[in-house]
């Protein structure tokens, strides 16, 4: 009977000192999408690595039961992320991890999460761009609304619209004409001259 009783308690020591897994719970469960966390508590004695499987005994939510998420996981970190496998993580309820030794025994368990859910994850497409012309100018785009800025610059020093189109002054120079004396005029004036001392002489 003594030996029963030292039988149980080093039992319920060992379990208390191996691998205790505190998220995800029934409070903190997954989404489909992930990448999801894991995390862990350990002792020294524990296994520095283990292999993490996901497992559900619905088998309409995880035909396979067994599914190995990572096949070698360094125990002494004390948590790690999970990325989704390539169709996501499936959806449900009653989900657990698996904390076994190997990708090769599945069955030798250190340690099992309590049962938590993973939902649907819900996304909202929201995607930003950016284009960069070849004047220099930028145009970014986030949801429905598009600015564009362009810092092209004409080249005449004027920035028109967007900088292509140039504001150009066109300046007309009419030559100055003077009037100068024609050749007549300098006969004529030379005949007057001479019928006025002419007319002196005779006088």
């Amino acid at each position: 009977m003594m030996h029963s009783y030292s039988a149980i308690f080093l039992s319920l020591v060992a379990s208390a000192l191996a691998y205790q897994v505190t998220s995800p719970n029934a409070q903190e469960g997954w989404t489909s999408a992930g990448p999801n966390t894991v995390s862990w508590q350990r002792v020294d004695t524990d296994p520095s690595n283990f292999t993490l499987v996901l497992t559900n005994e619905d088998r309409n939510v995880l035909p396979s039961n067994n599914q190995v998420l990572i096949a070698l996981v360094d125990g002494t970190t004390g948590s790690t992320t999970v990325p989704p496998p390539s169709n996501g993580f499936p959806v449900g309820g009653t989900f657990r991890l698996n904390f076994v030794k190997d990708a090769q025994d599945l069955n030798s368990i250190l340690a099992q999460s309590s049962e938590f859910n993973i939902t649907k994850s819900t996304t909202s497409s929201s995607g930003t761009s950016t284009a960069t012309g070849t004047t220099g100018g930028t145009s970014s785009r986030s949801g429905s609304t598009m600015t564009i800025s362009n810092g092209a610059s004409g080249t005449s020093g004027a920035t028109g619209a967007g900088g292509l189109n140039p504001t150009t002054s066109d300046t007309t120079t009419s030559p100055t004409s003077s009037s100068a004396a024609l050749p007549g005029a300098g006969v004529t004036t030379g005949f007057l001259g001479l019928v006025a001392l002419v007319g002196a002489f005779m006088a």
